[in-house]
């Protein structure tokens, strides 16, 4: 299972990062590094990021073997999950346990910025 996020480096571009569910944290981030010219000093960072990505994304289960079940018949009055619902995306911000809703990265400007939660912040775990 691949596993994708956007970044923003300390010199303000913005990136995506993703590796292998499994993968070694430490490797993820030092090939990162390496690849985006990213300063030695970001990578403790990055690998931290890499971690708790990893705790908080749900994995996905595992295909059906020889039996599947039957396809589940939907309520006329049930409405399917929006595909921007069932993405789970961690903040960025590393120590952070809420997600990312609406803004690209982080749970809020706030906590993009590293000043702690703004209003705006939805505090979804």
């Amino acid at each position: 299972e691949v596993l994708s996020f956007p970044v923003e480096v300390q010199d303000g571009r913005n990136l995506q990062i993703s590796w292998q569910r499994g993968d070694d944290p430490q490797l993820v981030a030092d090939t990162f590094a390496a690849q985006h010219g990213i300063q030695p000093d970001e990578v403790a960072t990055i690998r931290d990021f890499v971690r708790y990505a990893e705790g908080v994304c749900p994995t996905k289960p595992a295909p059906a073997d020889a039996q599947e079940e039957a396809p589940k018949e939907e309520s006329p009055n049930e409405e399917a999950p929006k595909e921007e619902e069932s993405q789970v995306r961690a903040c960025a911000a590393p120590g952070c346990s809420y997600q990312a809703t609406w803004h690209k990265s982080h749970c809020c400007n706030g906590c993009a910025a590293g000043k702690g939660h703004g209003p705006a912040c939805e505090r979804k775990e």
